[in-house]
């Protein structure tokens, strides 16, 4: 299977933490903006491990592409909040 461009907008502030663990996800380049860090990967194509490292940092970032990985996400997010009901 050929991996999937991911395009992820990180705010700057967040880096530090996420710095370490962004090889583990086909990692290819980063570009600075003003407030925020594009960063590039190259990727499984299912998304799944990206999607869950996401969803640790995805308050401070956002998804440019491609939108297989933004719906999967909401789904992501959609099940976690069914499992917070009381």
């Amino acid at each position: 299977c050929e991996p999937v461009r991911v395009v992820l907008s990180v705010d700057r502030s967040i880096l530090r933490y996420i710095n370490f663990g962004k090889h583990h996800y086909g990692f290819v380049s980063q570009e600075e903006k003003e407030d925020t860090v594009e960063m590039v990967f190259l990727t499984d194509p299912k998304m799944d491990g990206i999607a869950r490292w996401f969803m640790m940092f995805g308050d401070q970032a956002r998804i440019l592409e491609p939108t297989t990985l933004k719906e999967k996400v909401k789904q992501m997010a959609e099940d976690i909040s069914t499992n917070l009901t009381i």
